[in-house]
């Protein structure tokens, strides 16, 4: 799966289900004395629901150093500034003070007289109410969930990212470092936290530890020849003022400070998760815990970017995977055909060779973009084996001319379908969109807050249009496309329910899978991973699935509905124009759209 990193720590954390997005900024609207209200009062209601949005953002940003860095390339603009430089707080205090926080900003957008709006503005109202609800639906669960896993943890996904700290000054030198040396502080944290899990029945598995523990001693392995030892000597190159004298002792510092913080940090998480082994109570999925399919059920909503129910749920991977297989089902597989899907290959060559293609292709069906640079970028070797095959790490802000992709080796190594990748995470997947709503999308709260379901379900149908206009053989195409489809998404979605609300074992997965005809031996590994994975990242892969689903289901209904004089870039730019949002307020305004143009 191709997994997105958003521009900042505190929203990678929050696709990971970790709060320290939730942390309380000095920069509020909320209190303040008698005049202020006044003053407040005496607004008008795009003033007022412009100073929420702004103040969302300025909270999540100034949460913590990396994101705040991260994410604004000129502060001083939006007169914001961090007080003090961190990774920012993890404990329950934080995530049921941001909670209180919510319930007062919920109040202040009751008091918005929404029809005098703009529709643009409804837009973003109706975004953030339909977010805060689900936010503070979740104030009982905050040991439900861990930062810490062997795919998308915080422990693999935190150093790959502090290579991508701006370093423009010698400020920005000091800050930084400084940042390093709170990695043990913030490790030491989460590690409470971790135990606090386990002391209320929580903890993971042993199996789930034993693969964490892999993944941190993978980053200590490399010790000597740390990538967050070269990627910073690299940084010190492009900032402006520094005397050789000065970067080697920058150099110098850098690494007394991953020998004094950084590798004890990771080795205090080895010790800290070898001490838990035997006290996680639950092998299996989230409903054996007390009100863990209740827990379940605000997470799917949460991942999907919709207000699916479980049964909904169940409904449409059934018949997705009933419509693929009728795919499989009626093509011809003749001897020619299993002798190119047996050698085929959807690359146009190089990685930049592939994005180049994708950004030509996509020019009659999607609106234009600003100009923009790309940086292609290797996962470290360290870090390949516990990474996904591509990631776009998201522009900043207040400049969307430099963006990254982040490809990995050792996954994209004899993958047979590496142009779908490069569109998911590039043109017209993440990268494009993350552009384009940089350019057109006022809101801040929309460019930064995570709607996992549609990025992803945005980007799934991206690399799918692509793929299928690439001019490969059309049978060939649809039949691969359809088997990955069932193989890579459905199958595990299916799964991710029957064990985390179901009470499914690995037996009955095994049941499961049996009626789709695969080999033995076959089947039973893949049911293997498909249950390891459900219970050590529960609906991990639905976001894939449903925003897909629900995307494509969006995309057809608009095309089947609307005028012929209609084209698809003209459905494209409705859908973008609306924002990140979940999938109830792009219906409705894409329902809008279609009512306008039939």
């Amino acid at each position: 799966m191709n997994s997105r990193f958003r521009k900042s720590l505190s929203c990678i954390l929050s696709l990971l289900i970790v709060t320290s997005m939730f942390l309380v900024s000095s920069c509020s609207i909320l209190g303040g004395d008698t005049k202020e209200k006044d003053k407040e009062e005496s607004k008008s209601d795009s003033d007022k629901l412009a100073d929420i949005d702004f103040a969302l953002f300025t909270d999540s940003v100034t949460s913590d150093s990396l994101t705040f860095n991260l994410t604004v390339e000129n502060p001083e603009a939006l007169d914001i500034a961090m007080d003090e430089v961190t990774f920012g707080d993890v404990d329950e205090d934080s995530y049921l003070e941001k909670t209180e926080k919510n319930t007062e900003y919920q109040d202040q957008l009751e008091e918005i007289d929404y029809d005098k709006l703009t529709e643009q503005e409804q837009i973003e109202y109706d975004v953030i109410e339909y977010d805060l609800n689900e936010a503070l639906a979740y104030e009982d669960y905050f040991y439900y969930s861990s930062p810490f896993n062997s795919i998308t943890g915080i422990q693999s996904n935190l150093p790959l990212i502090m290579p991508e700290y701006t370093l423009a000054t010698k400020e920005d030198v000091d800050d930084y470092l400084l940042l390093l040396t709170d990695f043990y502080r913030y490790y030491q944290d989460l590690m409470t936290v971790e135990q606090e899990r386990a002391d209320r029945g929580f903890g993971a598995s042993d199996t789930v530890l034993d693969a964490t523990i892999a993944s941190c001693q993978s980053f200590l392995d490399d010790e000597e020849d740390c990538f967050l030892i070269s990627s910073f000597a690299e940084s010190l190159e492009g900032v402006d003022g520094l005397t050789d004298e000065e970067k080697e002792s920058y150099i110098e510092q850098n690494q007394s400070i991953l020998d004094e913080y950084v590798f004890p940090a990771y080795q205090l998480l080895i010790d800290g998760f070898t001490d838990l082994k035997g006290q996680g109570e639950n092998d299996g999925g989230l409903c054996n815990f007390e009100n863990g399919k209740e827990y379940y059920e605000l997470l799917l909503k949460t991942e999907t970017s919709s207000d699916m129910s479980v049964d909904d749920a169940i409904s449409y991977v059934d018949d997705a995977i009933d419509g693929y297989i009728d795919v499989i089902t009626q093509t011809n597989t003749d001897d020619a055909f299993w002798t190119s899907y047996d050698s085929y290959s959807f690359s146009m060559g190089t990685i930049q060779e592939n994005l180049d293609y994708c950004e030509s292709a996509i020019a009659e069906d999607y609106p234009a973009i600003m100009d923009h640079n790309v940086t292609l970028k290797e996962v470290p070797e360290a870090l390949q084996d516990y990474f996904s095959p591509a990631a776009y790490l998201s522009c900043k802000i207040d400049d969307p001319s430099e963006n990254l992709i982040i490809t990995n080796p050792s996954a994209m190594d004899g993958d047979q379908n590496v142009l779908e990748t490069i569109a998911h995470e590039g043109y017209p997947g993440h990268m494009y969109e993350a552009i384009y709503h940089a350019e057109h999308i006022a809101s801040y709260y929309q460019r930064t807050a995570s709607f996992i379901g549609y990025a992803e379900g945005w980007a799934e149908c991206a690399g799918e249009d692509v793929l299928k206009s690439a001019g490969y053989d059309e049978d060939l195409v649809n039949y691969v496309y359809a088997e990955n489809k069932i193989l890579n998404i459905l199958i595990p979605a299916r799964i991710d329910i029957g064990v985390n609300y179901e009470g499914w074992t690995y037996d009955d997965c095994i049941d499961y899978i049996e009626q789709y005809g695969l080999s033995e031996a076959y089947y039973s590994e893949y049911a293997q991973y498909c249950y390891d994975r459900a219970i050590e990242i529960p609906c991990y892969v639905m976001p894939y699935c449903f925003g897909y689903l629900q995307t494509k289901e969006i995309f057809e209904d608009a095309t089947d509905s609307v005028d012929s004089d209609v084209t698809q870039k003209d459905i494209h730019e409705a859908y973008l124009d609306i924002g990140a949002a979940p999938f109830p307020i792009i219906e409705k305004y894409m329902d809008e759209f279609i009512e306008n143009n039939e």
